[in-house]
């Protein structure tokens, strides 16, 4: 059956089933919409992870007895590595100096007349590369400080590995979980779409029956059912991007009213195109999935079969 003869298979559906064919458009819409949402959720937490990212700085401190030997591997290693740029060595005397500074800011004239030994230790300070774009990336940062700390000569390293850990966890924990509940949303999908190509094969088993007993092909009886199933699912997906869409748009105009000083709005985005066009994908796919699992049992003689059964009864 062509494509045509498929389109009008399916508004045949839409009149003799309207009820159901929106029931089942409106349950897919919200499950779509909740993966849309949470597409929008994740990209948007890896876009605040590189923007919070490029201000990552890594230090590593020396030990007082490291040996100069020492200090040129430990700089030669930082400097050869692509993971770090704009490698700078600070003295012991540079820190003191750049201690006193900052203290002399709020507390001017404490520690010009204070004779002390310098406590403060020497430092490696580079910039991350690029940034921390993604979680994979903080995992790399992360194994390659292990390596760090156990050079020869290396007292302690810092990268403001609090918040960096705890907001990349938070991102983990939400991609997985995301993951997990959304294969779960569209096993569920696919039984609704299913349920409701069932309906319609119901409804049509006369048709079916010709069709079968004109010797049809199997491809030619399914492909109407599967072609309804898809355009549903994609119907269902393409409303469900609209409605994320004016989400997405309230949710940025209260940031930027109401949480202005962050100055979070221009780091917002909707999603982008690889990821919508990756939604209408999967709603195209899962219906057509939906469709043809339903509709197996079709060109077996199944039409023929269920209406013998009803005559001899």
């Amino acid at each position: 059956m062509s494509s045509i003869g498929a389109w009008n298979n399916f508004k045949k559906s839409w009149r003799h089933q309207a009820a159901m064919q929106f029931a089942t458009l409106s349950v897919l819409i919200g499950s779509f919409t909740v993966v849309s949402i949470s597409a929008l959720v994740h990209q948007n937490m890896e876009r605040m992870l590189t923007h919070w990212g490029q201000e990552v700085k890594v230090t590593v401190y020396l030990q007082d007895a490291i040996q100069d030997s020492e200090k040129n591997k430990i700089h030669k290693y930082l400097s050869s590595n692509k993971m770090f740029e704009k490698v700078h060595l600070l003295t012991k005397k540079e820190a003191a100096e750049k201690f006193k500074k900052r203290v002399g800011q709020y507390l001017p004239g404490l520690l010009s007349d204070l004779d002390f030994d310098n406590p403060i230790p020497a430092s490696f300070e580079m910039v991350v590369n690029g940034g921390l774009s993604s979680s994979s990336k903080f995992d790399k940062l992360y194994d390659l400080v292990k390596e760090i700390k156990v050079l020869s000569g290396v007292d302690e390293v810092s990268y403001g590995q609090g918040w960096v850990e705890n907001y990349a966890s938070v991102l983990k924990v939400f991609s997985t979980a995301s993951i997990v509940f959304i294969i779960v949303l569209m096993s569920g999908t696919l039984f609704v779409i299913g349920n409701s190509i069932r309906n319609s094969i119901l409804q049509r088993r006369e048709e079916v029956e010709v069709m079968e007993l004109c010797g049809a092909t199997r491809g030619m009886i399914i492909w109407p059912f599967i072609f309804e199933g898809m355009v549903t699912a994609t119907m269902a997906a393409g409303i469900s991007l609209l409605m994320t869409y004016f989400v997405f748009a309230w949710q940025a105009n209260l940031i930027a009213t109401d949480l202005s000083f962050w100055n979070l709005t221009a780091k917002f985005e909707y999603l982008s195109i690889a990821r919508c066009a990756l939604i209408i994908f999967i709603g195209a796919a899962i219906g057509g999935m939906g469709s043809l699992i339903w509709g197996r049992q079709i060109s077996s003689g199944w039409a023929a079969a269920e209406a013998n059964s009803h005559y001899e009864k």
